[in-house]
This record gives structure tokens, sequence and C-alpha cells, in this order.
């Protein structure tokens, strides 16, 4: 019995040690899988594939990157001109900027024909460019064009008056956002290169130009973009929901969106937005504008700067305590831009 008991326990023991070496050699494939899933998942959502191809020096030492880039940027766009921007201007105002003077802010407003009343009342409130004392600030109306003969003589006739609008020969629609935005890079490098710091917002948006200066001034970078990031967002891949977002894997194949500063208002040095015009020509389009932004800029090399004060839905403006607010959007009716710069600008 005794004899039958220890045979009970010796294969007992010996079942419990094939289950432990069975367990140990589960848990060791299980932390392979995991981390070689780990390993490619990153690999996909922060991809350097784009830089490799370009040749840059990805580790070697800053200095050394920096100018692979800037020649891979001067050298290599007329051999990859896969995004080429070939519209012209229909309406334009190159005298905006005159030669040698000190423009300190460019602010190109990306607006529709119909929507004359918010033009005309950015051009009452923030967009007045004598706001700030002593600083130097144009602003700029970038439309595109529109079948409707009566709204574009409209249009031009609103030009000629305030001398603030630029146009080329693409249709204004949704999905050409981005060719507006590109349009507007490309007149900045062209007719208003000495500006130091170029801004992009849309009609809807509300900024406060006191303390953006204030902000600006006190900034001494290069290479800088700075608005309200946006981080890891995933493309809209169904048809059926906000459609209007939806991208197919053909128009975008990866999983996760680079960080980029949310469309409504963004703000960057001059050499940013040179370098952002001439590498949107080699950048496959993609009809989301601030995604598109995000898109050239990690192939730069640049990281957008995330800002509190670009704040992306409406703010009532109802006291002087508002100096942390650089831009805020979903101001639909013109006569409320006009109350939110009342407020800013009062006694208090």
């Amino acid at each position: 019995m005794v004899r039958n008991r220890q045979l009970r326990i010796a294969m007992n023991t010996m079942r419990m040690g094939r289950g432990g070496y069975r367990y140990a050699l589960g848990a060791v494939l299980l932390l392979s899988v995991i981390t070689a899933w780990f390993s490619l998942s990153q690999h996909i959502e922060h991809p350097k594939h784009r830089d490799l191809h370009e040749g840059l020096a990805l580790h070697a030492p800053k200095e050394e990157a920096d100018k692979d880039r800037d020649r891979f940027i001067s050298t290599s766009l007329d051999n990859d001109l896969i995004n080429p921007h070939t519209y012209t201007f229909v309406l334009n105002n190159p005298d905006k900027c005159k030669s040698g003077e000190d423009v300190f802010l460019l602010i190109l407003v990306s607006t529709r024909h119909l929507n004359h009343r918010q033009r005309y009342e950015i051009r009452q409130t923030w967009g007045k460019e004598a706001n700030v004392l002593g600083v130097v600030i144009k602003v700029l109306f970038a439309v595109g064009l529109v079948p409707d003969a009566a709204l574009q003589r409209a249009l031009e006739h609103e030009s000629r008056v305030h001398k603030d609008i630029i146009q080329e020969d693409f249709i204004d629609s949704d999905r050409n956002r981005t060719l507006k935005t590109i349009m507007g890079l490309k007149w900045a490098a062209q007719f208003c290169p000495q500006a130091q710091y170029v801004m992009k917002a849309n009609d809807d948006t509300f900024v406060n130009v006191f303390s953006l200066v204030k902000y600006l001034k006190d900034l001494h970078v290069t290479r800088f973009v700075a608005g309200r990031v946006f981080n890891k967002t995933k493309p809209v891949r169904d048809v059926r929901f906000l459609d209007r977002w939806y991208v197919s894997k053909e128009e975008y194949s990866r999983k996760l969106y680079p960080k980029y500063p949310g469309g409504f208002a963004y703000v960057m040095s001059n050499d940013t937005a040179k370098l952002l015009y001439r590498t949107s020509l080699s950048t496959k389009y993609l009809f989301l504008e601030d995604v598109y932004i995000g898109i050239c800029l990690e192939k730069l090399g640049i990281v957008p700067v995330h800002h509190q004060g670009f704040y992306p839905w409406y703010v009532d403006i109802d006291s002087c305590n508002f100096d942390w607010l650089l831009a805020s959007q979903w101001v639909k009716e013109p006569e409320v831009m006009m109350d939110l710069w009342n407020s800013l600008t009062s006694n208090c």
C-alpha cells in the first residue's frame, strides 16, 4: 500500500512538472506574441516610412538631419510632383504686403462666396489691421470658384473695394478646402515672404489678436506650428457614420492620423509656411485640410505645439478675463462676432 501511494505521488509530481512546463512555455509564447504585436502597432501608428524613403539622416546629429531635409526639399520636388498645385489666381491683391514692409502677422481666412456678412464683421472686429499699435498685421480672405456668375461679380466688386481677397480657379467645395489652404500658403510665400508669422483661420473663428500677438512676440522660433493639436485620431471608415469625414483606405491607408492642428485656427513661423507649401507638392492629396497639414508636418519632422488658447468650441466672452484665449470657433451668426469683440475690448 505504501509502495502504491509512493507511486501515485511520483506520478502526480511528474504530471505537475509537465503541466508547469506547459504553462511556462505557453506564457513565453504569449509574451512573445504580445511583444511582437506591440512593436508592430507602434510601427504602424508612428511610422518613419516616408523619412526613410526620403533619405533623411534620422539617427544622425540634428544639424545633419536638418541639412539633409532642406536638401531634399530644395532638390527633389521637381522630380516628385505628385500633387502639383496647377491653379492660377483669378483674383489677387499682390500689393497687400508692400515690399520692405515689416509684417509681423499674416492672417489667411478661409471663406465662401456667400459669407460676405462674416467677412464684413471680421473686418470690423479682430480682422481690423490697425488693432494692435506698433504691429503690422495683414488679413486676406481665400476663396475658390463658384459657377454662379452673379456671386462671382459680387466677389470681384468686394475685392476691388477692400483689396483683401484671393481666389484661384478651383471649385469652392468641402473637398477642396485643402486646395484653399495650399493657395494661401503659396500666396504667403510669393507675395508676403517677409511676414514673421502666418495664421490660418476659418471665417467662423473668433481671434483674440491681442493675446495672440503677445504670445508670438515672446517666441523666437523656427519650424514652429501651434494650435489645438489632435493626436491618435482614427479615420472614419464607415461611410454611413459621419460621411462628411469618411476616408477610404485608398485615400489614406494608415490606422491613425499623425498629430495635426485643428483647422479652425493655427499659427506658424514664416519658414514653416514656405516648407508646408513646397512639401504639399510632393504629398498625396487629402481633402481633410487639417489632417493634410499634419501629414506634411510629419514629413518635415515638425511636431505641432498644443496650446489651450486655441479652443475648438464657442466661447461666450462676457468679461475682460480672457487673456488665455487665442482663438475659438462656431461663431456662425455675424452679429455675434461683433458682440464678442465689444465684450473683449470693453473697459469692464
